[in-house]
């Protein structure tokens, strides 16, 4: 049995197309998918290392300033009312030339 030159190499060419689109095409898309959350996942990292690299910073920023900080403990009244730390602040600011334009304070326990 004798097969035709250019049949053969169509076969050959046609089964090699099927064996890419049914075995190399899904393990691409499946390499793609990964490595888009692999990008995804390395944006999260780098933001969260960002984020507690800040706040290191700030720390040793003010384990610097403790003394200031302190002062600032110490001026500040022990009791929880608001009136009072706004009337100190507004107090203060007016002793030192300044205008307290907007003074946002929380309740925290």
């Amino acid at each position: 049995m004798h097969i035709d030159r250019p049949i053969a190499i169509a076969l050959i060419i046609f089964i090699i197309i099927l064996l890419i689109f049914f075995l190399v095409m899904p393990e691409y898309k499946t390499f793609n998918n990964l490595r888009t959350e692999l990008g995804e996942k390395k944006a999260e990292y780098a933001a969260e290392f960002d984020y507690y690299s800040a706040i290191s910073r700030t720390y040793f920023e003010l384990q610097s300033r403790e003394k200031d900080v302190q002062k600032v403990d110490d001026a500040l009244p022990q009791s929880s009312s608001i009136g009072d730390v706004v009337y100190f602040f507004q107090k203060t600011a007016k002793e030192n030339g300044l205008i307290v334009k907007d003074l946002f304070l929380s309740k925290t326990t």
